[in-house]
């Protein structure tokens, strides 16, 4: 018979292991197809994400053919780069283009005369440099800026002097010393020099002067030249005036005019009582949008012109009321200044401003001593070598420094004083000369006017060298461009530590343009200290305004990034913790540690370490008694790159210098006739 028996488990003698298995296959069928869907889905999701890539490349591709550059995309290349290099821009037009390089750019440089040794001792006293174009009272001017802003239509003009004709070419002039110097290479006996607003030729014989345009050119009516000069006089027509296109850069001899983003600018209150706040538009740039923005800001109740004169401004009251009244506003205490409106009443219904701009080789009073001016109350005592005196003072409507130098001449001669002033060997000051031939007594000047002009001195020889009368060349509105001989302020950041120890970083960017926006913004840090235009007006100065005993450390600035802080002239410590020392001072005048025994090679060792942008060399000619010569060059090109040297010696001369090249900007005419 047969049996049979039953087991559990592992001695079941069954292959649990693959039931188990594929029991948990039969169960997670339904994972594996979800596990597939996903698969699938993602795949589909990669696929339109690709798409969606695509089309937004194809969205980009499509928005680009809209532009204007896309299709009138240019680019330009010169066939002399070497000596001129081109971009181009939106708006190009394609084709070949011809331009005329009458001038490249070249780097100011003077150059002593010769001496001895290059070690021996100069008998100097001081050695300063002032960079940025300098201090000089003989600025020059440009013909574009001429006529009210409306230039000088360029040709050629007849020149007649008696019975004797010569034709001038001024297709090419640029400014009104470039017009000059080629009137004075005619040929013609003429003597040519500035006036007041214009050009004054003299015959040397006394002969009629007649000028006239030649072809189509208005050049002679332009630069004021075709006035009566029968007598053997020319005295032009005044060409230096003030316009609706005057550019506002070129008013206050060059200083400009500081408008603020998101404040008024000037505040007026007309003959009816009503207080008018005037905004100047951010964007203007001609002296007819600031007229025109102070008769639309007031309604109409103000009449904004060019005075009679050309050199001023004139506020009518439409009312016929009193003159307008003219105020600074909180937010703007410059404008009213820079456009000369800060002047106690006008005369009737109209208000004058101070001058505007100065004549050829001139500058305006109010911009010496570092922009406090001279005071009109103060007079000085002249005593020429034959111990003759006079007195002089600045009782009257002077408003230039010709105009007191010409004044200043004629009282002395109507008091018999046998001395003249004219401008001193630097350009930067007055000089007091005796003409007596007298070796009696000292020609000397006393008194405050004397020591504001900077020529109160007495010598026992026939010149007096006044001082540097430190005429301003930075404003609130001066651009950051326009510093560093032309380099300008580069984009960086730098660390200033104040005398408590508090910091703070700057960061100067794009939104940083003028010398205003630099002020304000350190200003703004809430650190101890002020950020102002120094005592001479020719750059920025920081200073602690720590109490004594909050004062630890001196007022430092570091730079953090880029050339920003060395470009200002700022990097470094202050000398003193608390006082007149704790201060930095980035102004653009050096002075060297010289004394009398200080040498040619001491000035070269001093300015190889001073990164000041002047360098300086020995030169050895190789023959004579005095073959070594210092010379000077600016590191960078154009008319911002000149500067001055006062080099003063302690007999009251200054060091011989002179200038080899003058700092000059390229000059390029597009087109082959400079006159179109």
């Amino acid at each position: 018979m047969g049996s049979f028996s039953t087991g559990i488990g592992l001695v079941s003698g069954l292959n649990s292991a693959s039931i188990i298995e594929q029991i948990l296959q039969n169960q997670g069928r339904g994972r594996y197809r979800l596990q597939a869907r996903i698969a699938m889905l993602q795949e589909q999701q990669a696929a339109m994400l690709g798409i969606n890539s695509r089309l937004l490349s194809l969205q980009t591709a499509a928005q680009s053919l809209g532009g204007s550059m896309t299709f009138g995309a240019t680019s330009a290349q010169s066939s002399l780069p070497g000596v001129l290099t081109a971009l181009t821009g939106e708006g190009a037009l394609p084709g070949s283009w011809s331009c005329v390089v009458s001038q490249l750019a070249a780097h100011h440089q003077v150059r002593s005369t010769g001496h001895a040794s290059a070690d021996g001792a100069l008998g100097l006293e001081s050695f300063s440099i002032s960079l940025d174009g300098g201090g000089t009272l003989m600025r020059d001017i440009d013909l574009a800026q001429l006529n009210g802003g409306l230039g000088v239509d360029r040709g050629s003009i007849e020149l007649t002097v008696g019975t004797t004709t010569t034709i001038v070419d001024m297709s090419d002039v640029v400014t009104l010393d470039d017009v000059m110097e080629r009137l004075r290479n005619s040929g013609a006996a003429i003597t040519v020099a500035g006036s007041d607003q214009g050009l004054r030729i003299t015959s040397d014989d006394g002969d009629a002067i007649a000028v006239r345009s030649l072809a189509d050119a208005t050049t002679a009516e332009d630069l004021g030249l075709t006035a009566d000069g029968s007598t053997g006089v020319l005295a032009g027509d005044a060409i230096v005036t003030l316009g609706a296109d005057t550019l506002l850069s070129s008013l206050n001899d060059g200083l400009g005019v500081l408008f603020r983003d998101g404040t008024p600018d000037l505040r007026i209150t007309t003959s009816d009582g009503i207080v008018h706040d005037i905004t100047i538009p951010s964007d203007a740039a001609t002296l007819g949008q600031v007229l025109q923005a102070i008769e639309t800001g007031t309604g109409g109740s103000v009449q904004a012109s060019i005075d009679v004169d050309g050199i001023r401004i004139r506020l009518s009251d439409a009312l016929g009321g009193n003159a307008p009244i003219v105020e600074a506003t909180a937010g703007n205490s410059q404008a009213v200044i820079d456009l000369g409106l800060n002047v106690a009443s006008g005369a009737g219904s109209f208000l004058r401003s101070d001058r505007l701009i100065s004549g050829h080789h001139d500058v305006l009073l109010r911009h010496l001593n570092g922009g406090s001016g001279v005071s009109l109350s103060s007079s000085c005592t002249i005593t020429d070598r034959n111990g003759t005196s006079g007195t002089l003072s600045l009782s009257g409507q002077f408003e230039t420094v010709n105009d007191v130098i010409d004044s200043f001449n004629e009282r002395l001669s109507n008091q018999g004083v046998s001395a003249h002033f004219e401008l001193n060997a630097v350009g930067n000051g007055l000089c007091l000369v005796d003409e007596t031939g007298s070796t009696g007594a000292d020609l000397s000047a006393v008194g405050s006017l004397a020591d504001a002009l900077g020529f109160a001195d007495s010598r026992s020889d026939d010149r007096i060298e006044g001082s540097d009368v430190q005429r301003q060349t930075v404003s609130r509105s001066t651009m950051l461009t326009s510093l560093n001989g032309g380099h300008g302020v580069g984009a960086g950041s730098f660390m200033i530590r104040d005398a408590t120890g508090a910091s703070s970083q700057v960061t100067i960017g794009a939104s940083v343009a003028t010398v205003d926006d630099v002020l304000e913004l350190i200003n703004s840090k809430g650190l101890s200290i002020e950020a102002k235009l120094n005592a001479s007006s020719d750059g920025i100065e920081l200073v602690s305004t720590a109490s004594e005993s909050a004062s630890n450390l001196a007022l430092r600035v570091e730079s953090t990034t880029g050339t920003s802080a060395s470009d200002l002239r700022l990097l470094g410590e202050a000398e003193d913790v608390f006082g007149s020392g704790a201060r930095i001072d980035g102004g653009s005048t050096l002075q060297l540690d010289i004394d009398a025994e200080s040498s040619l090679q001491d000035i070269v060792d001093q300015l190889a370490s001073s990164g000041s942008g002047v360098t300086a060399s020995l030169v050895n000619t190789g023959s004579g008694s005095a073959p070594w010569h210092l010379v000077l060059q600016s590191d960078a090109a154009g008319t911002s790159s000149r500067f001055i040297v006062d080099a003063r010696r302690t007999d009251g001369t200054t060091l011989d210098l002179t200038t080899t090249v003058e700092g000059a900007d390229a000059i390029a005419w597009l087109g082959d006739d400079p006159a179109d």
